[in-house]
């Protein structure tokens, strides 16, 4: 889910309680976070559970360098009876953080967050990647596009008036 502001100090420890309640109620073995707001080497500790891939904010943007908005981040319980056999991150699209991760028995989850500043050229770009992706990959993450499904159109986002056909 998105955890808009967990690393604040107002209230991050909220928010992961919360997540970590939510994560026990439904016998979790993997926690996603999109909008997780890290940076590198700044990671939120989750109680039973080690991180496996944290994507940070891009930071060499001008307009989000003390951000809490953006990054993605995947946690697996300690006594999960999954096991991680590789974790890529995906940084080549820009406004796009995003996270391929390979557990055994070839499960791949690719987590992602989108920001709604990406320019069309950028959202053009992130098509083109999830396209890419491998028809047996879950795709978990925060679009932030509003689609109408009836018209095949992708609206507005960000106060943008461009629409693209999918």
């Amino acid at each position: 889910g998105n955890v808009r502001g967990f690393t604040t100090r107002k209230y991050g420890r909220l928010k992961e309680g919360m997540m970590l309640t939510e994560a026990n109620l439904n016998k979790s073995d993997i926690i996603i976070a999109s909008e997780s707001g890290y940076v590198s080497k700044a990671q939120r500790h989750l109680e039973g559970y080690k991180q496996v891939g944290n994507q940070p904010i891009q930071t060499n943007d001008r307009k989000r360098k003390n951000t809490h908005n953006g990054g993605v981040c995947v946690w697996l319980k300690k006594d999960s009876r999954f096991s991680v056999l590789a974790t890529q991150t995906i940084d080549e699209v820009p406004n796009l953080q995003a996270i391929l991760i390979i557990l055994r028995g070839n499960i791949k989850i690719f987590a992602f967050y989108r920001s709604p500043s990406q320019s069309l050229e950028e959202l053009q770009k992130t098509t083109r990647l999830l396209e890419k992706l491998d028809r047996n990959t879950c795709i978990v993450g925060d679009l932030n596009i509003d689609a109408d499904w009836e018209e095949e159109t992708i609206g507005a986002t960000n106060h943008r008036e461009e629409k693209i056909e999918f």
